[in-house]
């Protein structure tokens, strides 16, 4: 372990190594809070397995393929083949901790019948679990000791919010932070409002570990499948040469080394998206932080241009992307974000160039290297007007992601309140003020709102469900304010429960029809680029080919 960690301190300094070591750091922090030798040692382990895997594939290829231009457009395709590696590595230890909290969660209830004290009940359920191999939620369990053991644990509580590696665990801290601040609420029957909470959260883990588990099923194997093209590139091409002698002379053409490159191209663009797929937690954050691309592409060229090209203000357009920008909590302004489009469309454009050239220096035509100048301008068009589209479903994309983490929280933000609506001594305004702590998404809503509830709580609360335009929360945000003015919090909000069994029911049926979309979406990926070696690469051109030498001998039997 020791050659590890000063591997660690070696490459981790290093210009362009030292920067995938830290955003491979970056990933496992945000699955678990490892000590600084874990962290190290797990961050190295998986760079070694990212580069072993990374170079296995590209003297796989090299032993099936040949060409330069083929090679570096693989070789550069590859680093996202080891980027997806390091994906699923880190899906494996969310979907491992999950599996452990749900241990955690049914000792704690256990601990707590006896103890009656949630610090207490954690602390005995860290001693009684197997801490080999449950180390990583005993970990997580330590921390949330520590946040309830503060002498400021509002501020730590925050902390371990912004920290926690999952939503659940979130939850969990915050159902032991209220129970400790108010303590436990006996609920008619005699039953803990703490260990119906904990029943409620190990129910929504179960369900999520549900949901995972199916769609890894379904999609087992894609990834494999994706990539067996690469691999019978170069025996179809001698197979079909060797059987049908015209096909020889397209694969050794410009059209056939194209498709070639085509093939890889969308063998990898496949396997990113197939793994963005298999991705089960939404965590984009938007940052307004300048790539490397933007950093050495500052100029004042790209910058008229994007000024060009950029919508008026009082346009509908401008509205449009303001609104989106907006609403995935982004800080890029308008000209920053049509400075990125631009950009985006000359790498593309000049990526496609590069390939062309690469292909016409390995083909012999005149024909082709007559018109060079005109292709390689075609391609660059092409390219451009791509990598402008590229950003544009970029950001549709970020939009679905960000209403469904909004979803999400509104459901976290339901079982807080459960929990919060029995206490006695809470009034609205303190509602808001736990609401905001727990929040991410909606905090900049909820302080707003926070700080103009002096000056009229019914006003305040309506232009918070204005802002914030969904079902679920304008529903907690009506009964916030009939227990503002009419009724109490539990008046208010007596049909919660009923919402939360509905809500659960819903779940069920939504996560249903994920997981079909998934697995459809997911086969479609995962057979694209079979198809297209099959259909496109050998047999259209088996086709033409054929019709091509049946025209000949038409021809010949017609003279004689």
């Amino acid at each position: 372990m020791k050659w590890k960690e000063w591997l660690y301190r070696v490459l981790s300094v290093k210009l362009i190594v030292g920067r995938f070591i830290n955003q491979t750091r970056f990933q496992l922090e945000q699955v678990n809070n490892y000590s600084e030798l874990d962290i190290r040692i797990k961050t190295i382990n998986m760079c070694l397995i990212s580069t072993v895997i990374y170079l296995l594939a590209v003297f796989v290829f090299l032993l099936f393929s040949s060409g330069i231009v083929l090679t570096i457009v693989f070789c550069v395709c590859s680093i996202f083949l080891a980027a997806s590696v390091q994906g699923m590595m880190i899906e494996h230890y969310k979907y491992k901790l999950l599996k452990q909290q749900i241990v955690l969660n049914e000792q704690i209830r256990n601990s707590y019948f006896e103890y009656k004290a949630v610090s207490e009940a954690i602390y005995e359920a860290t001693h009684l679990i197997d801490d080999i191999k449950n180390h990583e939620v005993v970990i997580q369990a330590y921390k949330i000791i520590e946040v309830l053991g503060n002498k400021d644990i509002e501020a730590a509580a925050i902390e371990y919010n912004e920290k926690a590696p999952n939503k659940y665990l979130k939850l969990l801290m915050n159902i032991a932070y209220i129970t400790c601040e108010y303590g436990d609420t006996i609920l008619e029957g005699g039953a803990s409002l703490f260990l119906r909470s904990i029943a409620t959260l190990n129910l929504e883990v179960r369900t999520e570990l549900i949901k995972r588990e199916r769609i890894n099923f379904l999609l087992k194997g894609l990834n494999f499948i994706i990539v067996l093209p690469l691999l019978f590139v170069q025996p179809i091409k001698g197979w079909a040469s060797a059987n049908f002698p015209p096909l020889e002379l397209f694969y050794l053409g410009y059209l056939g080394k194209f498709l070639e490159v085509l093939i890889i191209g969308m063998v990898f663009g496949c396997y990113y998206l197939l793994s963005k797929l298999q991705k089960n937690d939404f965590s984009y954050k938007a940052s307004s932080k300048q790539s490397f691309i933007e950093r050495i592409m500052y100029f004042s060229l790209f910058k008229k241009i994007a000024f060009k090209i950029t919508p008026k203000i009082d346009s509908y357009k401008y509205r449009e992307v303001s609104k989106r920008l907006n609403s995935i909590l982004s800080s890029l302004t308008i000209q920053e974000y049509y400075h990125r489009k631009v950009l985006s469309a000359a790498v593309f454009g000049l990526g496609m160039v590069v390939v062309n050239i690469g292909i016409v220096q390995k083909v012999e035509s005149n024909i082709i290297e007559a018109n060079v100048v005109v292709i390689n301008l075609i391609f660059f068009i092409f390219g451009a007007l791509f990598g402008c589209i590229i950003q544009d479903l970029t950001l549709r994309y970020q939009e679905k992601l960000m209403k469904i983490e909004v979803e999400e929280e509104i459901s976290q933000l339901q079982i807080v309140l459960s929990n919060l609506i029995y206490i006695k001594q809470i009034n609205v305004f303190e509602l808001l003020e736990w609401m905001e702590l727990f929040s991410i998404h909606l905090k900049n809503p909820l302080q707003r709102c926070i700080i103009n509830y002096d000056s009229g709580a019914k006003k305040s609360l309506e232009e918070l469900a204005v802002r914030v335009a969904n079902p679920n929360f304008s529903q907690i945000v009506g009964n916030l304010i009939l227990a503002s003015s009419e009724l109490s919090i539990a008046e208010a909000f007596d049909d919660l429960e009923t919402e939360k069994s509905f809500y659960m029911e819903n779940r069920k049926i939504n996560n249903e029809k994920i997981i079909q979309r998934k697995q459809w979406i997911g086969q479609t990926i995962g057979f694209m680029p079979l198809y297209f070696l099959i259909i496109v690469f050998l047999t259209i051109p088996m086709i033409i080919s054929s019709l091509s030498q049946m025209q000949v001998y038409f021809s010949q039997l017609t003279k004689l």
